[in-house]
């Protein structure tokens, strides 16, 4: 039995090899796809960075220092020969020169220091039976204290604390005259605005004292008493308990 063999046909063959070229191409483009994506993934990314950037500003101008004028060699020695102390304002040393006792004492502690004939001599220099006007500070330096006390001359009539009123050296010249007797009986007919229901007088030195006036009081202030006495009159002070 006898084959045959046929020869194929060339429109069949060619076919063939177009559809092997064909699925050949679409494998290549799939695989250089997928390249692409691959390179895509592993490559950095990169974005657009915006910065403000502050304009340069002109470096400030310096003003040249005058350059100050040598010193001489005499001005350099004068400097250096000054010692630290020369430059302290107040040494301590200074402020303390004045004791504070010399700064607290008063005029009639030196008054009392100075013997009767000194004070004799003062009070001639001071005519006060001429001017008959005498203040605070006269009294303070004419008389002492203790001159003061032993001239002082005690009352009768017992003092009463209830209610205390003040009367000025001055107020007792406006409203009595020379020679007149004040007590508190005579301070509330004579002076009207003194408390009507006190019982107790206080007599201080304020302004002058221009009369010759026996005062009765309960206390009196050290100056007062000898403004009074200075011009002749007499410091009757109440009796105490």
């Amino acid at each position: 039995m006898n084959t045959m063999l046929l020869a194929p046909d060339p429109a069949y063959l060619l076919a063939a090899l177009g559809a092997v070229a064909v699925l050949i191409g679409v494998l290549v483009v799939a695989d250089f796809g997928h390249s692409c994506r691959k390179f895509r993934s592993s490559a950095p990314k990169k974005g657009l960075i915006l910065r403000w950037v502050k304009a340069e500003q002109p470096a400030p101008q310096v003003k040249e220092q005058p350059v100050p004028a040598p010193q001489t060699a005499e001005q350099e020695a004068a400097i250096s020969l000054a010692p630290p102390a020369a430059l302290a304002i107040r040494p301590p040393a200074e402020v303390a020169v004045k004791p504070p006792a010399a700064v607290a004492a008063r005029p009639s502690a030196e008054v009392a220091t100075r013997p009767p004939a000194a004070l004799a001599v003062l009070r001639e220099r001071h005519d006060f039976a001429a001017e008959h006007r005498v203040s605070a500070a006269d009294a303070a330096e004419m008389m002492a204290d203790e001159e003061a006390e032993e001239q002082v001359v005690r009352s009768g009539r017992l003092a009463d604390k209830t209610r205390t009123a003040i009367v000025n050296i001055d107020t007792l010249s406006d409203y009595f005259e020379d020679g007149d007797y004040v007590d508190i009986d005579a301070m509330k007919a004579r002076i009207p605005f003194f408390d009507k229901r006190a019982t107790y007088v206080k007599v201080l030195a304020r302004g002058f004292l221009t009369k010759t006036l026996e005062v009765e009081a309960d206390v009196y202030s050290m100056e007062a008493a000898k403004m009074i006495l200075l011009l002749g009159g007499k410091v009757i002070v109440t009796r105490k308990e």
